[in-house]
């Protein structure tokens, strides 16, 4: 009778892709992930500075306080921003792993990764509770988290197989 393998390593491979997208190597997929994350986060923290500086600005001009923002709007512009400005060198930390081979730089892009997938989450739980989230924006979180989870998974099959290849 055969041997079963442990749960742990069942999941493992259960959740190991062997193409990004169905038509790109991993190695490929994981390299426009981490642009593209790189780009997005740089926008992402440019946005949110907009945003918030307008609507101060907005209150400085009209001489009233309708137009600020509440505190737990400032508390998740912060929390995006320092989010942001955090995974911008983890990017680059994983472009250079990528391109050098360094499994170490990756696993370190994937660490981070968990973290913020977390940390959207929390987000968009925290704009359902508070009433802060109107259709189109829980819909854009949702697809936010999705793609996220789907980019964390291309990366990990990646560094999985780098990982796992046989050393002669």
């Amino acid at each position: 009778m055969a041997e079963q393998q442990p749960v742990m390593e069942r999941l493992k491979l259960a959740l190991k892709l062997n193409k990004c997208c169905y038509c790109v190597s991993l190695k490929t997929g994981s390299i426009l992930i981490a642009y593209f994350h790189l780009f997005s986060n740089l926008v992402s923290i440019q946005l949110f500075l907009l945003s918030w500086l307008l609507a101060d600005w907005t209150a400085i001009i009209s001489k009233d306080k309708e137009g600020e923002f509440d505190t737990y709007t400032k508390a998740v512009i912060i929390v995006v921003i320092v989010t942001s400005i955090m995974y911008i060198p983890i990017c680059v930390i994983c472009l250079i792993g990528l391109n050098r081979n360094i499994s170490h730089y990756v696993n370190l892009y994937l660490l981070y990764t968990l973290i913020y997938i977390v940390v959207i989450i929390l987000l968009f739980i925290g704009n359902i509770l508070t009433g802060h989230a109107d259709l189109g924006f829980l819909s854009w979180d949702i697809l936010n988290i999705l793609l996220c989870i789907y980019f964390y998974l291309v990366v990990r099959s990646y560094y999985l197989s780098v990982t796992a290849a046989p050393s002669t």
